[in-house]
Parts: C-alpha cells; sequence; structure tokens
C-alpha cells in the first residue's frame, strides 16, 4: 500500500501506529509501504533484526531489515507478532518497524501543534521523538527516524539507581512565599504521594491547578522518575513521580491525578503524580521541627515538621529534578 503526503512548514502528516496502547506517528514523507506481517521472513537467530521483508524492486536488490518498535524502543524484548509492518526509508537506506496496529488514515496538524518534549525528559527520548501532538482523545509520540538505530539500542536505559535513605532533614519556617490567608496565616496546600506513607505540602502559591483527567503518554527511554508527559492547556509538561523519587519505590500504585506546581528555581512548571488533595494547613503556630527518622533522602527535602495531622514533607523539587538529571553513579 503505498503512501505518499508531501509535508509543508504549515502541515505535517503522520501516519498513527499502535503497540502496547502507546501511539507513535511516522512522517508520511519516510514511508514507503505498508506491508502485511505474513510477508516477513523471519530471523531464526538471536540479536540482529527481527527478519526482513522480500526486496522492493530489481533496483533495490536487497532484503528490508523488519525491527519490532518494542525493540528499538527498549520497551521490551522484541516479539515476533506485528499486527502490520510500515517500510520506512531514512535517506539512502529503507528498513521496517511492526507495530501492533497501523491505522487506514493519517494523522494531519499544522506544525504548530507539534509540542516539543519537555528538558526533563531524558536525551535519548528526546532524539528519538520530534514532539508529541494530540489527536482525538489521546497523546502521539512523533518518531524521528534520523535519530532511530535500526540495530537497536544497547543495554538497559531504564534500571533505576540504587536507593540509599540520607539523613532526616527538619524544618524551622514555613517554605519561603507560602500564601497567606486573610489574617496573615500561611496556607500550605496537602496532599498524599502515591508510594509515600507521610502526607507532603507545598506553598499555595507554588500550585497552580489540580487535575483529576487529561492526556498523558509515558515515553519510552525516560527514568521512572520522569516517565512521561501530560498536555495541559496546550502544552507538554513532565510528570515527576514524586514516590519514586522519595522512596525509591518500584511498583507505585496508580493514579491519573496530577498536581500542576511551578517547580521553582527556574526549573519550569512539571506535574506531580499525587493521591489525594487534603485540607491545607493555615495554622502556622501548631508546626513544628520533626524528629522523625525516615526513609528519605533529607537532600531532597526543604524541611519535616509535625502538626496536628501527623508528619508532613516539603519535597525541594528543584532539588529533586536536579537529582534525577545527575549521572548515574
Amino acid at each position: 500500500m503505498p503512501l505518499y503526503s508531501p509535508e509543508t512548514a504549515a502541515e505535517l502528516g503522520y501516519l498513527r501506529c499502535s503497540s502496547g496502547g502507546t501511539f507513535f506517528g511516522i512522517p508520511l514523507s519516510s514511508v514507503r509501504s505498508v506491508e502485511r506481517p505474513d510477508r516477513i521472513e523471519w530471523n531464526p537467530q538471536s540479536g540482529g533484526p527481527d527478519g526482513w521483508l522480500p526486496a522492493e524492486n530489481a533496483m533495490r536488490s536487497q532484503r528490508v531489515p523488519v525491527y519490532g518498535v518494542s525493540g528499538l524502543l527498549n520497551l521490551s524484548a522484541a516479539a515476533q507478532s506485528f499486527g502490520a509492518v510500515v517500510n520506512v526509508s531514512d535517506g539512502p537506506s529503507s528498513w521496517a518497524i511492526g507495530f501492533d496496529h497501523v491505522e487506514r488514515f493519517a494523522a494531519q496538524a499544522h506544525a504548530d501543534q507539534l509540542r516539543p518534549l519537555p528538558e526533563w525528559i531524558s536525551a535519548e527520548a528526546r532524539t528519538i521523538f520530534r514532539g508529541v501532538l494530540a489527536v482525538e482523545d489521546s497523546l502521539m509520540l512523533c518518531l524521528d527516524l534520523a535519530g532511530m538505530a535500526p540495530a537497536g539500542s544497547q543495554g538497559d536505559r531504564t534500571t533505576p539507581r540504587p536507593f540509599s535513605p540520607g539523613p532526616t532533614a527538619q524544618i524551622h519556617n514555613l517554605p519561603a512565599g507560602a500564601s497567606t490567608t486573610s489574617n496573615g496565616q500561611a496556607q500550605i496546600i496537602r496532599f498524599s504521594v502515591p508510594g509515600v506513607s507521610e502526607h507532603c505540602a507545598l506553598s499555595a502559591r507554588q500550585v497552580i491547578e489540580f487535575v483529576t483527567s487529561a492526556p498523558t503518554v509515558q515515553v519510552p527511554w525516560s527514568k521512572p522518575e520522569l516517565p512521561g508527559i501530560v498536555l495541559w492547556r496546550n502544552q507538554a509538561l513532565a510528570i515527576l513521580e514524586l514516590g519514586h523519587a522519595l522512596s525509591g519505590g518500584v511498583d507505585l500504585p496508580a493514579s491519573s491525578r496530577l498536581l500542576i506546581v511551578q517547580a521553582g528555581g527556574g526549573k519550569g512548571i512539571v506535574a506531580l503524580r499525587v493521591g489525594k488533595l487534603l485540607p491545607s494547613l493555615q495554622n502556622a503556630a501548631a508546626f513544628r521541627p520533626s524528629q522523625k527518622q525516615l526513609r528519605v533522602d533529607g537532600k531532597l527535602l526543604r524541611g519535616v515538621f509535625e502538626g496536628p495531622e501527623g508528619t508532613v514533607l516539603i519535597p525541594d523539587i528543584p532539588a529533586i529534578l536536579e537529582n534525577i538529571a545527575a549521572p548515574a553513579q
């Protein structure tokens, strides 16, 4: 099924494909054809491509190597089972990508609708993807074929760094810039975090919005603390798994609730994965420094205090983002 559609500076065309519940977009200008999987000659050996498509014509006498998108993007071990195969060209070379499903109709969008990946998403992902597009009720990661290595990547880029608890932090003052009520008392937004037994809190001035449902997508090759992005008010924001960053937990309870916050320290806006939004704290006189020993690295907290509702952690969002971005030791 040959396909062709020119891309102009104002309009982009993408072939919408899916695998494992994630939508991917391939530039139509790079698509040579969509092939049936029964045309694949499977590779019986480990390593290399999953198989080959027959040579396209007499001018292109070599077989076309086929790679599963899951193997290329390090999502999982490449499986020899595809619903459709997209034959693509990257300059003079030709190779093919196997997906679970390929839609019959292309997704069209203006160039200004393509949102770049946030800076806190891994450099590998920002090399592989041009950006993200909202298509219907989901997000589509748009592939940059020039950044994809057909031979696949080596190593496990998703292995988290070992977690080692640091010293417990203490707090003697409320967060700088906390909003105040009409009687001058500081107002702090309190919330639960999946994987963290204590409640967390941030200044009300730092919190922009509480979102219970928004289009999100997991980004391959992202670190577990920053696993994906959310489209919020036409901006692509990194999702910060605060529970993973603070506790090192891997199997966190699922939650679709996000707290959109100003990260502070010139780090822009991020979306925190949270549990429930709890009543705000307004009585500063009731706060006292905590001596409780916690399984949380104190360098990632602005402080810990005890109040009428128990122990509350105040995460240091800029420090957490810098810690995630730091090279693994």
